[in-house]
């Protein structure tokens, strides 16, 4: 069984439903669970590394555990409710009883209004098999109607001549009518019959069309519960729909031919209330181990592996009880894991080898069973590489051969921008002759003029020339700094806008916008275009910060609201509400 792939299967079964009447479905998705990666529409990735499923993990291990009262007796009363349903255990009763704990259900917060969705379908159904019912009372009327205006046209129609009994006739039976009074009885009875035989096609057809329309419409919310992860509540419904549609039929699901195809290569048989009851129960099973093993593992500090188990059984049963009920703490403990871990690929992605190498020791520490060999590998690596191009430089140097020692000094920097014996090295080399004191006056000049690019793409002739000079030794290192930071800021930011994320990547950009009151053309250029992207977030936040700098608390925590709204993830909507929450009501916080 693959519960993700029959995740997508029933996404796909329910765009097929909604398109029968004539729309196009579109391409079927795959995943592959050796690698974790979803195809579909010709695109394809990885399911944990995906955005969405980071952001809505990470919210998951920041959220206080709902362990209460309220979480305890919700449970209890789906169980229950589920138990009158039983197979076993059904009955009128039961099924009344069951019908109102629905209600009770739908009062606590977990249940988010899903329980009253199916008390409502349950109450249509039921109206409409007592639609079906008055309508088989009306039938009946209508046939016995029928019967009778056959038996009359019988009556008239064997009649012969004025007043002459049919033959066979004996007394008292009834006598023949005049021809022309006949002719309009007959033409009569043969109207009204042709009417009645109308109603009795109309009235089953009515019968037919509201049993079908109510089954389809359960369907539907059987496949939106499922598609939303509420397993309890599939449940809960699919033993409703058994109770009400008693029919051989009723069991079957109605999906697109190619979903059809594909539930059935997937699971082996036809999508049925049974595979779909069969199935929830999976992936309850499934969902309630995975957090056990992540405990198991959790307590053998072996977080890379309890966190991977954490997170597949939050993108089976995100709303499950077992997922609800994990301490704070150890989901805490997963959050900084798994925290560092995206730190540590940042790292490596922006050639930090000192962090990384810290990072790795970090994790080694909280992990066991953390594989740093692959960052280890590449940490020592560049580390070497960097090393050789400096002895090469300095080969260069002693030779004069200038050409060789740019050359080896950029592939230096390349490698490894951040190399402490890179400025060691530079500075070594260009404390020949009177280079220094022309490249100090440079520099001076390009702080004057804001050339804070030039500065940093010629470094390595400034690097030893400041070397004697403290401040400007400062300032150099300053630029540098802000302009790695920048081009890091840009790179993350330009991500995060092709993956259709401008709020973040505006975010990220207005941050470091905020730390640097110099002039930093690339950044302020990214930042401008990014804020026309995400204008109602970057409205959103504007207003409430202004706000909060009038002193208007309760308006800018209004807007600081309609940010986070816009934008779940936003930092500085976090930080806005935070912040005023502490100063609004300083006890709560």
């Amino acid at each position: 069984m693959r519960p993700l792939a029959l995740f997508f299967f029933l996404m796909v079964g329910a765009i097929a439903q909604a398109n029968d009447a004539g729309g196009s479905l579109p391409a079927l998705p795959g995943f592959d669970p050796g690698v974790e990666v979803a195809t579909w529409n010709g695109r394809s990735w990885n399911i944990s590394d995906n955005r969405i499923f980071q952001a809505r993990f990470e919210r998951y291990l920041s959220t206080p555990s709902d362990i209460n009262q309220d979480t305890t007796e919700h449970f209890k009363i789906l169980s229950r409710i589920r138990e009158l349903l039983a197979p076993s255990k059904v009955s009128l009763q039961s099924r009344e009883e069951a019908f109102r704990l629905l209600e009770e259900a739908s009062d606590y917060a977990a249940d988010d209004m899903l329980s009253d969705a199916i008390s409502n379908q349950v109450f249509s159904a039921w109206l409409a098999q007592k639609d079906a019912t008055l309508l088989q009372s009306a039938t009946a009327t209508l046939e016995a109607e029928r019967k009778r205006l056959e038996w009359n046209l019988r009556i008239v129609a064997g009649t012969e001549g004025l007043g002459t009994p049919v033959a066979g006739n004996v007394a008292g039976q009834p006598q023949a009518p005049p021809n022309s009074r006949r002719a309009l009885e007959m033409q009569q009875i043969t109207a009204r019959l042709a009417e009645v035989n109308i109603l009795l096609k109309s009235n089953l057809l009515k019968k037919e069309v509201s049993q079908a329309q109510a089954k389809t419409d359960f369907q539907i919310l059987i496949v939106q519960l499922f598609l939303q992860r509420r397993f309890q509540h599939v449940l809960i419904a699919t033993r409703f729909y058994r109770s009400i549609f008693a029919d051989g039929t009723s069991q079957q699901i109605k999906f697109g031919e190619e979903a059809q195809n594909l539930f059935t290569k997937t699971t082996g048989h036809a999508p049925t209330l049974t595979s779909l009851d069969s199935l929830c129960g999976e992936l309850i099973s499934n969902a309630h181990d995975g957090v056990n093993a992540f405990k198991a593992l959790l307590a053998e500090r072996e977080m890379a592996r309890a966190a991977k188990r954490l997170s597949e059984a939050f993108v089976i049963g995100e709303y499950l009880t077992p997922l609800d009920v994990v301490p704070i703490s150890e989901k805490r403990q997963a959050l900084v894991f798994i925290q560092k871990s995206n730190q540590l690929l940042s790292a490596l992605d922006v050639k930090d080898y000192i962090l990384a190498e810290k990072l790795v020791n970090d994790l080694q520490a909280a992990a066991k069973d953390f594989d740093a060999s692959k960052a280890n590998a590449a940490i020592q690596a560049a580390k070497t590489a960097s090393a050789l191009h400096l002895a090469k430089a300095r080969n260069a140097a002693d030779s004069g051969d200038k050409a060789a020692l740019e050359t080896e000094l950029e592939a230096a920097a390349a490698i490894w921008p951040t190399n402490p014996a890179l400025a060691e090295v530079a500075a070594g080399i260009y404390s020949r002759g009177n280079v220094n004191a022309r490249a100090l006056v440079e520099f001076e000049q390009l702080v004057g003029q804001r050339g804070w690019r030039q500065i940093y793409n010629e470094r390595m002739r400034f690097i030893p020339a400041v070397a004697n000079a403290p401040e400007k030794q400062a300032k150099l290192q300053e630029i540098i700094d802000n302009i790695i930071m920048i081009d890091r800021t840009v790179a993350r930011a330009q991500d995060l806008e092709r993956r259709g994320d401008p709020a973040g990547a505006w975010e990220i950009t207005e941050v470091v916008y905020r730390q640097f009151p110099e002039e930093y053309p690339r950044l302020n250029k990214q930042h401008d275009q990014l804020t026309l992207q995400a204008a109602d977030y970057v409205e959103a936040v504007s207003t409430a910060e202004s706000l909060e700098a009038a002193g208007e608390l309760g308006s800018s925590l209004s807007w600081f609201l309609q940010a986070q709204t816009i934008y779940p993830s936003g930092e500085l909507a976090k930080a806005g509400m935070q912040r005023l929450g502490h100063l609004i009501l300083p006890d709560s916080w």
